[in-house]
């Protein structure tokens, strides 16, 4: 009414001049909430203004996060962890993963971090009151005499081999005089029969237990005085450092 109002004010007010409903409808919707009956305009209106203050008054509630801010907070949280579990695992693998030069680092294993029951190789010492376990890396006199122990994952072959400071490669074990059997069963800290004498030569030598399958022969050759030499494809090395101090 109000649009048509503006537009055509005579036709509109003549209508309504004639037209006894529109006249009743227009008085009644002036008069507002009090036309409705049971209803108190003063109260109503009052709660409404009520309502409205205390909105205008109370604290605006803290925005809430985008889905996409949210969801980028979550990767960079999960992307952080992932980056802190992979930094611990490649400290992990650095710290326990085993040597594989020649040389004595810290403790004196040449071997690193060994698993119970893996290929090892153990010098022991003759000594006046009886024998003496060295660590790879241990000074030793000259013309001392040693056994060797071995520990062996499977059966195999077993052969030592040595490697001088000229880089000439020579067997330990085993020397004709052992008649000993090279093919030894699976088992830990066997002690090898026979003993070897050191010469008084000083200075430093690799000793290599080379173990390989029981119908292997290891073949070794030199490969210089500080590397590992080279034996069949299916064997495997294992080094210990032997210092020879001067007499």
């Amino acid at each position: 009414a109000g649009l048509l109002w503006n537009a055509r004010p005579a036709e509109v007010g003549a209508h309504f001049a004639g037209c006894k409903s529109c006249a009743a409808f227009v008085a009644e919707s002036r008069r507002g909430p009090a036309a409705i009956p049971g209803i108190d305009a003063d109260a109503v209106f009052g709660k409404i203004l009520a309502r409205v203050e205390t909105q205008a008054e109370a604290p605006a509630a803290p925005s809430r996060p985008s889905l996409w801010a949210r969801l980028a907070a979550f990767f960079d949280v999960r992307a952080m962890g992932a980056l802190a579990a992979a930094a611990a695992a490649v400290i992990v693998f650095f710290a326990l993963r085993p040597s594989t030069q020649p040389g004595t680092p810290i403790g004196g294993d040449p071997f690193g971090v060994r698993a119970k029951g893996d290929l090892a190789l153990e010098l022991v010492r003759k000594t006046p009151g009886g024998a003496e376990r060295m660590v790879s890396g241990d000074k030793f006199g000259a013309n001392d005499e040693i056994r060797f122990v071995v520990t062996l994952p499977d059966k195999g072959r077993v052969e030592i081999v040595g490697v001088e400071a000229s880089g000439d490669l020579y067997t330990a074990w085993p020397l004709p005089e052992h008649q000993a059997d090279p093919v030894l069963p699976k088992g830990s800290k066997q002690s090898l029969p026979g003993a070897v004498q050191l010469d008084g030569q000083p200075g430093t030598e690799r000793l290599y237990l080379a173990f390989c399958p029981p119908t292997t022969a290891p073949a070794c050759t030199s490969a210089g005085a500080e590397a590992a030499p080279h034996c069949a494809e299916a064997c495997r090395l294992t080094p210990f450092v032997v210092v020879k101090a001067a007499p």
